[in-house]
């Protein structure tokens, strides 16, 4: 998972969301930003991030056919039952910002019917701003400590949720970009990287 990070890491500057400019970039840039002030000042909603939260655990559940029961969101935290909950059901809403795809969906469905010029600094804004509101109370809710990372250790989970985190941001830019090949040529320049990296080290060690 870490080489994938790498790799992913090197290979997202590479990325290209409009062949026209940067304008897209730094709209999305500028969103983040803007969210991630905000949220920090404690200007958001907690329970509709519960809610997203205990979501994306229920539509996993769902995806992997188990059985679900009582569904609870409140001020401060929130609860679903799961039948034999395995690791995505547990550690989905720590990577899949479920609202931030929810406003790719459909923005990708007005973009069909309507146009107007601020129609794309608009998208990728705002999409900098949900994920934003999605990254930093992710992070603030592994701070305060959850017993959804203690299900198969801690070290293991969040290494996993750092490394799904990056992955659905790489693959959402590569499909906006339009050119999923250049994603998976640069994917493999980052890999191409490491393994140079390596042998490096192996010369300098066993010249």
């Amino acid at each position: 998972m870490l080489s994938l990070v790498w790799a992913m890491a090197v290979a997202l500057p590479r990325l290209s969301i409009d062949p026209r400019g940067n304008r897209q970039h730094f709209a999305l840039a500028l969103g983040f930003a803007i969210g991630v002030i905000v949220v920090a000042a404690g200007l958001h909603s907690r329970p509709l991030y519960i809610f997203g939260h205990e979501l994306t655990h229920w539509l996993v559940a769902k995806l992997f056919r188990r059985r679900t029961g009582r569904f609870r969101v409140g001020l401060t935290r929130g609860s679903v039952l799961v039948e034999k909950p395995n690791i995505w059901i547990v550690l989905a809403p720590y990577f899949v910002p479920t609202y931030a795809l929810a406003w790719i969906a459909t923005g990708l469905l007005v973009h069909l019917w309507w146009t107007p010029p601020w129609y794309s600094t608009a998208f990728y804004g705002g999409l900098g701003l949900i994920f934003a509101h999605h990254l930093v109370l992710t992070l603030t809710t592994i701070a305060d400590g959850q017993h959804d990372l203690l299900f198969h250790g801690r070290l293991f989970s969040i290494i996993l949720i750092i490394t799904g985190n990056i992955a659905v941001v790489y693959l959402a830019l590569a499909a906006l970009s339009g050119a999923p090949v250049h994603a998976l040529r640069q994917l493999a320049v980052g890999f191409q990287q490491q393994r140079e990296f390596l042998l490096f080290l192996w010369q300098s060690v066993y010249p």
